[in-house]
């Protein structure tokens, strides 16, 4: 799976961060500030995973509401308590007398701490709530076939929401050790790279060309395993010395960690009272996530120059941009 993840209102506009899964025509939405994303991405979007509603995050619900409203889909958006009523309160603000022939469902997951409320609102009867279901609390949002979504509440005076998109782990066939065994490509390919996935499946057979193997054999000789992509996304919180392991542990191994970092050393005591991190804070976490790249964004429109930031990140981490 191709995957290219991009901030939708730079280094220090409104934040969302758009991850395209390029060959599957799908997309996912971290917040939902004013973003500069093209029409055609908007309407790629599956799920939307919203850390808070304050107006930078959240502003954007409207663009995406209007060019969905369309289309024959159902568009997810997970968030913290009270998402539901800020969605609704969003749609009642718009006149649905004309909607018959939309096909619209917006699926609001409200997560709440000893459970996830789901709640069903269909644009054809003005999206009036069709159906309400319960599920298990989970710090698992999603589970699709190839990624996942998991959350952690922070505290940003409210209960803010990170988020992490973790893809599966896959398998290649290396094509050489295919002709070394005198084999040939077939639907025993995709059983073979599912199977080896499962650590309690090595004993089980594949007949292949009149020959029986063990999935365990061809897995050894035939695949490469790799490791899934995982982006994480974290914005708008008070850095607590006791949540400092959680959010670590969350982060842990990131190919991409976006961070907010709005604020310099010089001007800790505002970033604290805000409830938001210093761009030291956000190298440090990087640092103890152990992550590959560290991404900055939602800088306080009061630095014009960028480099103040991204300097004192880089004395916590160095692959920071």
């Amino acid at each position: 799976m191709k995957i290219k993840p991009r901030l939708g209102g730079g280094k220090s506009g409104d934040p969302s961060l758009y991850i395209e899964l390029l060959d599957r025509k799908r997309s996912l939405l971290f917040d939902c500030g004013l973003n500069y994303f093209k029409h055609a991405l908007l309407r790629k979007i599956s799920d939307v995973c919203v850390s808070h509603t304050h107006i930078d995050h959240f502003i954007g619900f409207d663009t995406l509401l209007r060019l969905n409203l369309t289309e024959e889909k159902t568009l997810q958006i997970f968030g913290p308590p009270g998402i539901l009523q800020n969605v609704i309160g969003k749609l009642q603000g718009y006149t649905w007398n004309i909607c018959q022939n939309l096909r619209l469902i917006i699926l609001v997951q409200e997560i709440l701490p000893d459970r996830i409320i789901m709640t069903e609102l269909a644009s054809w009867k003005g999206f009036a709530i069709t159906n309400v279901v319960e599920r298990p609390h989970s710090s698992q949002l999603l589970k699709d076939e190839e990624f996942s979504i998991n959350y952690l509440e922070l505290n940003h005076k409210i209960p803010s929401f990170a988020y992490s998109f973790i893809e599966d782990e896959s398998c290649n066939v290396r094509k050489e050790a295919l002709a070394q065994l005198g084999l040939e490509p077939g639907p025993w390919v995709a059983k073979l790279k599912s199977l080896a996935l499962d650590s309690a499946a090595g004993h089980k057979e594949l007949h292949i060309q009149d020959q029986a193997y063990t999935v365990e054999f061809l897995a050894q000789h035939l695949l490469i395993h790799k490791r899934g992509v995982k982006i994480t996304y974290l914005t708008d919180f008070l850095l607590e010395n006791q949540r400092m392991e959680d959010i670590a542990r969350f982060a842990w191994q990131s190919d991409w960690l976006f961070c907010e970092a709005s604020f310099s050393e010089q001007e800790r005591d505002k970033a604290k009272t805000t409830h938001h991190l210093t761009a030291k804070d956000a190298g440090k976490i990087a640092r103890l996530a152990q992550v590959k790249q560290l991404v900055l964004f939602h800088f306080s429109r009061r630095y014009q120059d960028y480099s103040i930031l991204l300097e004192e990140a880089r004395q916590e981490f160095p692959r920071v941009e």
